[in-house]
């Protein structure tokens, strides 16, 4: 009987220890997934200067965590951070650690993207569309390849991308109707332009104002566009840098 009972403690004390330390386990999870998640947002949201500090000591607790190094490397090479080479070798510090895993090759294009080296961002999208299996996700990658081929100036292979992209994902897609409708407006086809960026508008009202306006500063149209700039700027406004670049871009392909 002391036997049984003793049996029945220790099988319950085990039982109690397997729960803590499954508890345990989960909160310091769901901690990562929080903090990482929050870590995107600053990104996202242009805030690369706080983004990069939280990084720092997130990769110091945990320096083996890709996710951490594409951030953070993307975060560099979009702001004022003077060192690019530092940026990319983050980036590629984090594909060393999960070769396997689309996201350090997407951050790692957006970077190239940035940077414009073209060639070699179409090839990091290639390999994360090889690694990814998620219709979403590889959705969201051939939007990000549309968008290369875009900025260099292949407009009708960036066409292609954008179809592909929204074809696998057109319901909740909006950057990808704006694209598609930038590059509409590159081509001089400007009723399919606005017809697309309209569409991107009623899926996402964040999205579409800095699309449109660019499409209007290709005919002319300074005043309208610069309203659309603004309101975009609304959303937006750590993007700053970013637009007035890519505004002076246009300025230059519409005289040419």
């Amino acid at each position: 009987m002391n036997k049984k009972t003793n049996l029945k403690k220790l099988f319950q004390y085990s039982l109690r220890l397997f729960f803590i330390f499954f508890t345990l386990f989960f909160l310091n999870s769901c901690g990562e997934i929080i903090e990482h998640y929050q870590c995107i947002m600053l990104v996202e949201n242009g805030k690369f200067a706080e983004a990069i500090e939280r990084l720092d000591m997130n990769i110091k607790s945990d320096p083996k965590n890709s996710a951490y190094y594409d951030l953070r490397g993307y975060a560099k090479i979009m702001s004022e951070y003077p060192d690019k080479q530092d940026a990319l070798n983050d980036l590629n510090y984090s594909i060393e650690l999960s070769p396997t895993i689309s996201s350090p090759y997407i951050y790692r294009a957006r970077s190239y993207l940035e940077l414009e080296m073209y060639s070699e961002a179409i090839e990091d999208c290639k390999i994360a569309l090889k690694n990814c299996q998620s219709k979403t996700y590889r959705a969201n990658i051939y939007n990000l390849l549309g968008l290369i081929y875009l900025t260099s100036g292949d407009l009708h292979n960036a066409l292609d991308q954008f179809n592909i992209s929204l074809e696998l994902n057109h319901r909740s897609d909006a950057t990808a109707y704006g694209n598609r409708g930038l590059t509409y407006g590159r081509l001089g086809q400007f009723s399919d332009a606005y017809k697309d960026i309209e569409k991107a508008m009623l899926k996402n009202k964040k999205v579409g104002y800095k699309e449109r306006g660019l499409v209007k500063l290709l005919q002319f149209k300074d005043i309208d566009a610069q309203k659309d700039f603004n309101k975009h700027l609304e959303f937006f406004p750590n993007f700053k840098r970013n637009l007035d670049k890519t505004i002076e871009k246009y300025k230059l392909i519409r005289s040419n």
